[in-house]
């Protein structure tokens, strides 16, 4: 047996909570978590955007039904099949999502990046790919790759903040997932700071506000 590959084109949505435009001087990008879809993921994100704030949420490209009966539907970034090529189709795609965003908002727009669970994986890679400027990274949730050249681009990763959340109550993580995720955050010596819920492995609108407050208060 032979494995082939090759590039057809693909139709990506995202989802937006305000309009991005010369009004903008912020400008939100959040990524979903394994089994979920981006219209649903972004409700919560009202509680950042306002008239000078847009929220962009792209959906990963691969849907599947999360149940037996074929009505609810989820997204998925990546799996162990064929990871290398939709990781390579993930940085194409986010790569056209900043460009298109990029040509409607103020050269000053501030970025802020968010991934939550399996979104944060995916954010990372793109992030490291593309190092575009930002004005924060928020890990909510989620682990970051192991296999990255992190020590390499140590002073890109510190020309911004970065923000870990996680709900003391969160169902993945926790015990020993916990520590060595906090374990290797910590080893990297960022502009880190913990955000810690009572809650569990979901996204609360009162940390998402308190994050917008401090990533706009200047240190």
């Amino acid at each position: 047996m032979h494995a082939h590959h090759f590039s057809v084109p693909r139709t990506a949505h995202f989802y937006s909570l305000g309009q991005p435009g010369p009004h903008s001087s912020e400008c939100w990008v959040i990524l979903h978590g394994y089994g979920q879809l981006a219209k649903y993921f972004l409700r919560r994100f009202d509680a950042v955007a306002d008239e000078h704030t847009c929220v962009a949420a792209p959906e990963a490209l691969s849907r599947f039904y999360t149940d037996q009966e074929g009505i609810r539907v989820g997204a998925s970034w990546m799996t162990k099949e064929q990871r290398l090529a939709d990781i390579e189709d993930n940085m194409t795609y986010l790569d056209g999502l900043y460009d298109l965003l990029k040509k409607d908002l103020p050269a000053d727009c501030r970025f802020i990046l968010l991934g939550f669970s399996q979104g944060c994986a995916t954010l990372m890679r793109w992030v490291l790919r593309r190092q575009p400027p930002l004005a924060g990274l928020v890990l909510y949730a989620g682990s970051i790759p192991d296999d990255l050249p992190y020590a390499t681009h140590h002073k890109y990763l510190n020309s911004f903040p970065i923000h870990a959340v996680y709900g003391d109550a969160d169902e993945y993580l926790n015990g020993e997932r916990l520590a060595a995720w906090r374990g290797m955050l910590d080893g990297m010596h960022w502009q880190l700071r913990y955000h810690v819920f009572e809650g569990a492995h979901v996204v609360s609108r009162n940390v998402l506000a308190q994050l917008k407050q401090e990533l706009n208060t200047p240190i």
